[in-house]
């Protein structure tokens, strides 16, 4: 998912400043995807040029004014178009998935340990990832009974 695609994506959760979006960013969406927040603010402007968002200046006292972004309806349907289009391919890179690789060499509480510790890893991702967007419904049970 490129810059663009991720800015209309956090602007489909309100209006926000470029600042807010790239620290929605780095906080959320960074845990389960390479992005590169430091092309947030040229992503920003592309797609005000484009007519998908419009920036509002916000002056602010004591400090610099901020920009704040609003999804327009073209941007809505521009991110639509960008998700039906993306192949939603699943990227792994991890040292637990070499581990598994040769799980044959190690005692089954070695994995039932290595296992319940990812789990856990991924339950407290899924809390605070529901935390920080509020986009997520509540789920009983444990991250591997919620239905995505």
């Amino acid at each position: 998912m490129d810059n663009k695609t991720l800015c209309l994506a956090v602007l489909s959760m309100g209006d926000a400043s470029g600042y807010e979006i790239k620290k929605r960013v780095e906080e959320v969406f960074s845990r389960f995807m390479d992005v590169a927040p430091s092309g947030i603010y040229a992503a920003l402007k592309l797609l005000d040029q484009e007519g998908l968002v419009s920036a509002k200046v916000v002056p602010q006292e004591g400090r610099p004014n901020k920009t704040v972004y609003t999804l327009l309806e073209l941007g809505r349907e521009a991110l639509t178009a960008s998700l039906k289009a993306s192949e939603g391919r699943h990227k792994i890179r991890s040292e637990l998935v070499t581990l598994l690789m040769f799980a044959d060499l190690l005692p089954p509480e070695k994995l039932r340990d290595v296992l319940a510790h990812r789990i856990s890893e991924l339950e407290q991702i899924k809390a605070e990832t529901e935390a920080a967007t509020g986009a997520y419904p509540r789920a009983t049970g444990s991250l591997c009974a919620w239905a995505w």
